[in-house]
């Protein structure tokens, strides 16, 4: 004899299922923010621009392209050896010099804030060589962070 479940069960399963339908629904926006800007590890995009300025510091050039995720920040070069990076803009060509943006004594970012318009980004403030605070504006690509802007640098000469 099988046993018969009882009304007050079904009917308490079911209105959990339904608070759960109806919290997920409220929280369809944030919760899908969350898993694709991998919210479960915040110190991702600090990791990516200290990487980036440490790799431009020791002028590694493969190393800094893989915390690049733009088309439009190229190699930069001087007396043939790689010191960082360059875009070129309507106002001309911006050079991002290793030795200028990392610091002597390490990278050390002072904040980091998360947009969550549109597809997402991150946005880590570092002191550069003169301690001025650089932001450096980060999207996920490929699962990554990656750097797409940095706002700051110098004009070409």
């Amino acid at each position: 004899m099988q046993k018969k479940s009882s009304p007050i069960a079904l009917t308490i399963l079911t209105i959990i299922l339904v608070i759960g339908v109806i919290v997920g629904a409220a929280f369809q926006e944030q919760i899908g923010f969350y898993i694709r800007l991998k919210g479960w590890d915040p110190e991702a995009p600090t990791r990516t621009v200290v990487g980036l300025l440490d790799a431009m510091k020791k002028g590694d050039q493969a190393g800094t392209m893989k915390f690049v995720g733009s088309s439009e920040l190229k190699p930069l070069e001087k007396d043939g050896k790689f010191v960082g990076l360059q875009l070129q803009s309507i106002a001309g060509t911006i050079h991002f010099v290793g030795s200028s943006l990392a610091p002597a004594d390490g990278a050390k970012p002072s904040a980091t804030e998360y947009s969550y318009i549109g597809e997402g980004s991150a946005t880590v403030k570092v002191a550069d060589s003169a301690g001025k605070q650089v932001p450096y504006r980060l999207k996920m690509r490929d699962g990554e962070w990656k750097v797409v802007e940095i706002l700051g640098g110098d004009a070409a000469p």
